[in-house]
């Protein structure tokens, strides 16, 4: 995996921020989350989903599968996660992921040179629309 995710400040008034295991999940799983839709394996992910198991989810965060289902129970009750099985495969859905992971001013793309050219033409054939009304708005006939 390669790039970043955002954490927003605002995390620091969590509910469960305080909470080590919690706030360890949570943050995993975002690192984890697709952050476009796929096709993962055999399953189609959204973007937000993560395709893991309870056991990997505690393999990977070093915590027991007991503490990652309490974990998951108490994120999924907060209203943070969806649980659900595709084929025998479980899929954890961070529900506001957008919220977390939208795209600022700065990682919104950039205008290409052809793209900009283009909009310079629709500027410039607008303009001359303009004129030429203005022109035949100005005729007088006799």
């Amino acid at each position: 995996m390669t790039g970043y995710i955002k954490l927003h400040r605002k995390i620091i008034n969590w509910a469960w921020y305080k909470d080590l295991k919690t706030k360890s999940v949570f943050v995993h799983l975002l690192l984890k989350a697709s952050f476009e839709d796929k096709l993962s394996k055999t399953t189609h992910l959204n973007r937000g989903e993560v395709l893991i198991s309870e056991q990997d989810l505690a393999y990977e965060t070093g915590l027991s599968r007991q503490n990652v289902r309490t974990v998951l129970k108490n994120l999924e009750k907060g209203g943070e996660i969806e649980r659900k099985k595709s084929k025998n495969h479980p899929i954890i859905t961070i529900k506001n992921y957008n919220n977390y992971q939208g795209l600022s001013q700065d990682d919104k793309p950039k205008p290409t040179k052809r793209s900009a050219q283009k909009a310079t033409n629709i500027y410039i054939d607008k303009e001359i629309k303009k004129k030429e009304e203005i022109n035949l708005n100005n005729l007088k006939f006799n």
